[in-house]
């Protein structure tokens, strides 16, 4: 062999080598991708569950809301919403019952963003708080007006007999959270949710009339 083959030969080998790593390197991006994506949907999927029997086992305390948030989500109509509710699902804690104040934190000087779970397992402990989300740019309230089976806007509540809640969860720039969790939750309360229980069903998601008489579901 020449030294000029021995110099085509090594240099071929080392194409094939570089190739082949460039591959083995790709196969291994693509990997951690799917593992990335895989955790964040679990999560997700946890996140939207929790929030969900917390709603389903909660009882809601109805109250004016939804100031405009400056500068906020994604969506331009992202509100700065909250829930206060006391739920027997399991929160934090063995305890019968919790109090939880969901809202979402954009207070720079805090230490929890998005998403944030304050709460109490008794009105005489400490008020404590949780991060849920730190993907969670706003949050919109919205209550089923019991009369006119119509979908109203959390500062419009003192107005109507809500009879379900619907709570949909809003991104900040760029948009990080999971689809799963854009998805809005509803649950009936107060005599909806004893109507519910009894078969009856939530208008569609989008507003209008309700064709029955309570609702459930998410």
């Amino acid at each position: 062999m020449t030294l000029i083959e021995l110099t085509v030969g090594l240099v071929v080998t080392g194409m094939v080598l570089a190739a082949g790593y460039g591959a083995f390197s790709s196969i291994v991006d693509h990997r951690t991708a799917v593992r990335r994506a895989t955790l964040a949907g679990e999560r997700a999927a946890a996140l939207r569950e929790t929030l969900d029997g917390w709603l389903a086992a909660g009882d809601v305390l109805v109250q004016r809301g939804g100031r405009p948030r400056a500068g906020g989500g994604i969506d331009s109509s992202a509100v700065a919403d909250e829930i206060i509710l006391r739920t027997t699902a399991p929160a934090f804690g063995d305890t019968p019952s919790t109090i939880i104040r969901l809202y979402v934190d954009d207070d720079p000087d805090t230490p929890a963003r998005g998403l944030v779970a304050q709460y109490q397992v008794d009105i005489r402990d400490t008020l404590r708080m949780v991060e849920l989300d730190s993907a969670v740019g706003g949050m919109r309230v919205e209550y089923l007006d019991r009369t006119t089976g119509r979908w109203v806007p959390s500062d419009e509540v003192a107005t109507i007999q809500p009879r379900a809640i619907r709570v949909a969860l809003l991104a900040t720039a760029p948009d990080t959270l999971p689809a799963l969790l854009r998805l809005p939750i509803e649950r009936p309360i107060g005599i909806g949710a004893q109507q519910a229980a009894n078969g009856g069903q939530l208008p569609a998601r989008g507003g209008g009339r309700s064709a029955g008489d309570g609702g459930g579901g998410r």
